[in-house]
């Protein structure tokens, strides 16, 4: 039923299920709004008790879960053991100050000599301080931004520490990572650089976070009136091919940060020049902004056909066919499929171990999807020692298939992954999952491919849908272009 307020909302009231309802009242002695309430919001019936009991013991993750927490716990054990002097460096806010007052409280009782420091709230803010570290750079300080997969398509395998600090073994130059907590160049960090070079490999495709990355540098930028200079580099997989929905407002995350499709055809520098000039950064800022054009580069040229030499983006993207792949099967992670991760064929072999592999390979092959092959494969997903996520699936045995791309300009990476998402969800409607977050809506930019599986809808029922949007946008960029 719906109605419409005084000020002209509309309102959608939205069906119970009154058996439901009746269930959590009889087994939680609940309230007729608090078991209503719950059914809305899809608690499930072993998370009620401590969805309404909540303690911090269920709250807080693991601390193993953190990033790189065994390595730490690991060094602070050797500290120990060595007597060491422990340097804490703690932060001025409530849970800073706490944690950092539970550390120090930590070592008095294994009398350890350890040393607190607080950064000054007015004149270093948050985070790491250059006046916190004894190994500083005497002079100039140079300071490298890295975007989530660090300076060479890794996470940590090419840098130097010197004391706490990561530096660029060739350049000598400070590294400050801007992906995950730090999303953007912290203030301390800004001060006294004259212009921000970026250099990145884009993959091309929307998901990928360097795009994001380069906003919040661009946005950081034109709140200090530093200067932005990139020097452009050649989309991997051309430039004259646009593919897949364009994310609406409501879905927009770190991984689909502006409107433009799943696959955009647009180099960095273009991306740059639309993302200042169409105020989409942060209260519609624009940067002083300079773009350095590549040199015999054609929108119709693959990257390994061109004369630039390929750079992989990410560790798993290695060849441009898996690039080309990744258009379509990063979408997976919105699933519980394994996307090849764990394996040596990441975003080319899909498998679960309730999955058989024959079975989806049957229905595929009866699609006649362009320039692909599919055959049926049995695989464990393993964790490699400097994996920063666990495979999904991992040590278990999965059945699926692989991909195998056999004329790049026929394949559609987007319409074959959807298609085996969907297909997937219709063979094991117990068994296929969609992220608990709804994870997929994000990455696909739109409620529509959920939404289809869910009522049974084949997959060649969404390219159309999304090729308005392909066009539109085609149209929107020609504005922007570099490379004509």
């Amino acid at each position: 039923m719906n109605s419409v307020s005084v000020t002209g909302k509309n309102w959608i009231l939205k069906k119970f299920d009154q058996e439901k309802i009746v269930y959590l009242k009889e087994n939680f002695s609940l309230d007729e709004i608090t078991a209503k309430l719950l059914v809305l919001r899809n608690i499930k019936r072993e998370d009620i008790n401590s969805f309404l009991n909540p303690s911090i013991k269920n709250l807080l993750p693991n601390p193993n879960s953190l990033l790189d927490m065994e390595k730490s716990s690991l060094r602070t054990l050797e500290a120990i053991k060595n007597k060491e002097k422990i340097g804490v460096f703690g932060d001025y806010d409530v849970d800073g100050a706490t944690s950092t007052a539970l550390l120090g409280r930590y070592f008095d009782e294994l009398k350890l000599s350890y040393e607190i420091y607080i950064p000054d709230r007015k004149t270093e803010g948050y985070g790491p301080s250059i006046k916190g570290f004894k190994e500083l750079i005497k002079k100039d300080v140079k300071i490298i931004f890295t975007p989530q997969y660090g300076l060479f398509a890794e996470q940590n395998d090419q840098f130097k520490l010197q004391g706490d600090q990561k530096y660029d073994p060739i350049y000598k130059a400070r590294i400050v990572e801007v992906f995950g907590r730090n999303v953007k160049p912290p203030e301390w960090a800004m001060r006294g650089l004259d212009l921000i070079l970026i250099d990145i490999q884009d993959t091309g495709v929307r998901f990928s976070t360097y795009i994001a990355t380069m906003t919040k540098i661009l946005e950081v930028a034109s709140e200090w009136s530093t200067p932005v200079m990139v020097l452009d580099r050649p989309n991997p997989l051309r430039g004259d091919r646009v593919d897949g929905p364009v994310v609406r407002p409501q879905f927009q995350s770190f991984e689909g940060y502006h409107i433009v499709p799943i696959r955009h055809g647009m180099t960095i520098g273009e991306m740059a020049i639309m993302a200042n000039e169409m105020g989409w950064i942060k209260n519609l800022k624009r940067t002083n902004l300079t773009i350095i054009p590549m040199s015999n580069w054609k929108r119709s040229y693959w990257l390994d056909k061109s004369e630039h030499p390929w750079v992989s983006p990410q560790p798993q993207i290695k060849t441009i066919r898996t690039n080309l792949a990744y258009v379509g099967f990063g979408l997976i992670e919105g699933s519980n499929l394994n996307d090849g991760r764990g394996t040596d064929r990441p975003y080319l072999r899909i498998g679960a171990p309730w999955l058989s592999g024959f079975h989806l390979y049957e229905k595929l092959i009866q699609l006649k999807l362009p320039g692909v092959e599919f055959r049926v494969v049995e695989y464990v997903p393993r964790k490699k020692p400097d994996d920063k996520v666990i495979p999904l699936h991992v040590n278990k045995v999965c059945s699926g298939i692989d991909i195998y791309i056999t004329n790049p300009d026929r394949f559609d990476p987007i319409a074959t992954a959807t298609a085996i998402m969907i297909l997937a969800h219709q063979l094991y409607p117990r068994q296929f999952k969609w992220d608990e977050l709804n994870r997929i809506d994000m990455l696909y930019g739109h409620s529509q491919l959920r939404v289809f599986a869910a009522q049974g809808k084949p997959a060649n029922y969404l390219p159309p849908l999304w090729l308005k949007d392909v066009l539109k946008f085609n149209e929107f960029r020609q504005q922007f272009l570099i490379y004509n």
